[in-house]
């Protein structure tokens, strides 16, 4: 299951990044620099990833997720002959 969404703030970018750093302690920053910033988080069979740009006075934030299910036999595709 994937879902998205895309928000907009007056805040600066580093206050928006460090506010989604402390929501997902573990995640790893995989870029970041004067007007952008990547975190991407997975544990709990989730895969989060959040972008955050600097855009004028604004800072974009795109969050996507992808959730994987706990059930591995969901596909019927191991079935013993």
């Amino acid at each position: 299951h994937t879902s998205s969404a895309i928000f907009e703030s007056n805040d600066p970018l580093d206050k928006v990044a460090a506010f989604y750093k402390s929501k997902f302690p573990d995640a790893a920053v995989t870029s970041s620099g004067p007007n952008h910033c990547s975190i991407v988080s997975t544990g709990n069979n989730n895969l989060v990833t959040i972008n955050i740009q600097a855009d004028g006075d604004k800072t974009k934030i795109q969050i996507a997720r992808v959730s994987h299910s706990s059930d591995s036999n969901s596909s019927g595709s191991d079935k013993t002959q």
